[in-house]
């Protein structure tokens, strides 16, 4: 039997926030907006890679991507046109 890995996803770090954020009462509303920003994260990571392998460099390109390449797909072409208006 081989020896049970410490290392854990983001998926799995994730859900162990979210559901201590319900245990202390969180409003739904706010841990709505946890797993929506927790989409984003998959988007932009593309996997769910080990949460100890997620060092500063990728947490920088992360919030670089919500910055300057992340679009809502419900209103992505809305947001595309209005980034070319301001050109």
């Amino acid at each position: 039997m081989e020896p049970k890995s410490n290392a854990l996803r983001l998926s799995e770090v994730f859900s162990s926030f979210i559901r201590s954020k319900e245990i202390e009462g969180m409003s739904p509303h706010t841990l709505t907006e946890y797993r929506q920003t927790y989409k984003k994260l998959v988007a932009h990571f593309q996997d769910d890679p080990l949460f100890s392998s997620l060092d500063r460099r990728a947490w920088e390109s992360f919030f670089y991507w919500l910055r300057t390449g992340y679009f809502p797909t419900s209103r992505a072409d809305h947001f595309k046109g209005e980034q070319h208006a301001h050109r």
